[in-house]
């Protein structure tokens, strides 16, 4: 009898402490911390959110936002290959947009998110498969905007990152994305070559 109140006890105590878990998952996710599901679009709704409420990357929060960033990449890299709802929502969202929104410089974004920017793009270019997601990546002249970019090159770290971003974009230079990189309407030239040109030796 004894064993027995103690099984009961023990399946009591379990289902208390799931309600409890219960419970604190939505608080956490009504106060606007993580979900518990890493890869998942509700975690890449979180990103999202922190970078909506930063649209200013100081000194103060630039540790958080360049993990931001670098989490919302390996998040966007893991979805190409294993959940095409995470990449729908990258899409849907224009995520890339609010990411090279950092760019502008009237923001003055501090140099650590830039360079993880360029990093995250480079990982972008290198590894993902999906064609509507590169288009998407490569589409309404962002490519051209970036390379063109007045990055300071005076800083060495910052121009290697451009540098391995020129490589990583020129692999997906083929017959069915070359005009993504060319447009003889706005300007006669090849932004990517012409850029790559600057630093060859």
């Amino acid at each position: 009898a004894d064993r027995s109140t103690s099984r009961v006890k023990v399946a009591g105590g379990g289902r208390l402490r799931s309600n409890r878990m219960s419970i604190l998952k939505k608080l956490g996710e009504a106060l606007g911390l993580a979900p518990v599901e890493r890869f998942s679009t509700a975690y890449l709704a979180h990103l999202l959110n922190i970078i909506e409420r930063n649209p200013l990357v100081t000194l103060s929060n630039v540790d958080m936002m360049v993990e931001t960033v670098r989490e919302i990449a390996e998040l966007v890299t893991w979805g190409d290959k294993h959940d095409a709802l995470i990449t729908e929502f990258f899409m849907e969202k224009r995520m890339l947009e609010k990411l090279l929104g950092f760019l502008e410089p009237s923001r003055r974004t501090a140099k650590p998110m830039k360079v993880q920017i360029l990093q995250s793009l480079s990982i972008f270019f290198q590894n993902l498969n999906n064609s509507s997601l590169i288009f998407y990546l490569l589409s309404n002249d962002h490519v051209n905007e970036l390379i063109t970019h007045r990055f300071d090159f005076q800083d060495e770290e910052l121009m290697a990152y451009y540098i391995s971003f020129l490589k990583a974009l020129s692999l997906r230079v083929n017959a069915d994305t070359v005009h993504f990189f060319f447009n003889a309407r706005k300007t006669p030239e090849f932004p990517l070559l012409t850029a790559a040109l600057k630093f060859y030796n």
